[in-house]
């Protein structure tokens, strides 16, 4: 009978991840959706509200069978309360919303997201997580390339900007070029930090495996002709293979070498900042970013300080299609701008400097549980989620990728914070 539980049970959990993972990436799949019909109680909006729903009440369908678990899970939230607070301010700005509808179908995604998540993070753990996030890069970076080869007139991007941009299974090519960058580094973290067998052959295959998609997202990320993309694609293998380098020989640096590392660091950021419109020329873009460091001080004095504190309601502003016609006849442009393209501004129009602060409260707090585990262990985990955090932080400031585009982003989050409240579970050493 334990058998046939067990026969039942795991294939379920299985499903749940494969639909959580599906729910958090629907909007962005090929067409853009993010502004589903909420209309009407049948419209798709609320469909997808009500899938996320379902999928929370059936993880605690397990863990109404799984009380160790469940105890593990509210444990780690009260480890990450400054989660609660999130939410519970999130949900409270359906009160004082713009926009009540949207925002109320907003916080239903966002709550449910980060449940289901937090639930994924404690049930599967580290290495479930990171073969999952895996998984899910091979998949999705094979259908993404066989469409840009085999269907190229829904592969490829043929609006005036973008003719040539490799979009595949996303709905732009930023969207995709950072997804795939993100992909990338997962491949180049786990080519060089997976743990060794004592099989031979086996550990070459995982590395030509590993190598292989590294190279493929790689392919997929410089097709994308995203300036966001390549930018995140050389900051994140500098980064990863600079701490790996750290990790590995930490035991022989001295005090001098930091500060010899922190004066380049310095000095890179110093003449790229004096040099911005070459850098940007290289990537044939210019320094405005298309257009969006001249729409960030217009929606600062125009949009934010109209209600600086507390914001408009819960990822509501871009939400309204009157306030997306405003800003693109005031800049003259030939399409709808669907977010600012930098999450942070889009937390405070939405929130406020309230809820951006809890935010990055949380997020610091995120942050230092990880460097903490780094230190301590020096450990293969740590390494997986400090990048993933630095992801995170990296992809937002020219992208909107927290709240307006899907949860994927924001789940990633949500994994570093629980994955990282746990260090007796921590054990691979890196060096």
């Amino acid at each position: 009978m334990l058998h046939m539980k067990k026969i039942f049970w795991y294939p379920f959990e299985i499903l749940l991840v494969i639909l959580w993972l599906f729910f958090l990436n629907v909007s962005v799949i090929k067409e853009f959706d993010q502004f589903p019909s909420l209309d009407s109680v049948n419209g798709r909006g609320w469909q997808i509200a009500l899938s996320y729903v379902g999928l929370a009440l059936s993880v605690l369908v397990v863990l109404y069978r799984k009380k160790n678990l469940q105890a593990n899970l509210v444990n780690d939230w009260l480890r990450n309360r400054w989660l609660l607070i999130f939410l519970a301010f999130s949900a409270a700005s359906l009160f004082w919303s713009v926009a009540q509808t949207a925002t109320l179908y907003e916080v239903i995604l966002l709550i449910c997201s980060t449940f289901i998540t937090s639930y994924i993070a404690v049930r599967f753990r580290f290495d479930g997580v990171i073969n999952i996030l895996t998984l899910f890069a091979v998949i999705a970076t094979l259908i993404s390339l066989m469409i840009v080869f085999l269907i190229p007139e829904v592969g490829i991007m043929h609006r005036a900007g973008h003719v040539g941009s490799w979009r595949g299974l996303f709905w732009h090519r930023n969207h995709t070029g950072s997804m795939m960058a993100f992909f990338n580094m997962i491949f180049l973290l786990r080519f060089l930090a997976d743990p060794v067998s004592v099989n031979i052959q086996s550990n070459r295959r995982k590395k030509v495996f590993f190598a292989i998609f590294y190279l493929l997202t790689a392919m997929h990320v410089f097709g994308s002709l995203s300036a966001t993309a390549n930018i995140l694609f050389f900051a994140l293998n500098l980064f990863s293979i600079f701490v790996y380098f750290w990790m590995k020989q930490r035991l022989r640096i001295k005090k001098w070498h930091y500060y010899a590392a922190l004066f380049v660091f310095v000095a890179m950021i110093f003449i790229v900042g004096e040099n911005l419109e070459f850098v940007f020329r290289l990537l044939n873009r210019d320094p405005s970013m298309t257009g969006r460091t001249i729409m960030w001080p217009d929606l600062i004095n125009n949009t934010y300080l109209e209600r600086p504190f507390i914001g408009h309601g819960f990822a509501t502003i871009w939400m309204q299609e009157s306030f997306r016609i405003l800003i693109q006849h005031r800049w003259g442009w030939s399409y709808q701008p669907y977010f600012s393209d930098n999450g942070y501004i889009d937390i405070l129009l939405n929130l406020g400097a309230v809820g951006l602060l809890i935010f990055f409260y949380g997020a610091a707090f995120v942050v230092k549980q990880v460097l903490v585990l780094l230190y301590q262990y020096n450990s293969r985990e740590s390494f997986f989620m400090l990048a993933i955090l630095v992801y995170v932080f990296i992809a937002n400031i020219s992208y909107s990728f927290l709240f307006e585009v899907d949860y994927f982003v924001w789940s990633l989050l949500v994994l570093a914070a629980f994955l990282s409240t746990r260090p007796a579970e921590v054990t691979r050493v890196v060096g």
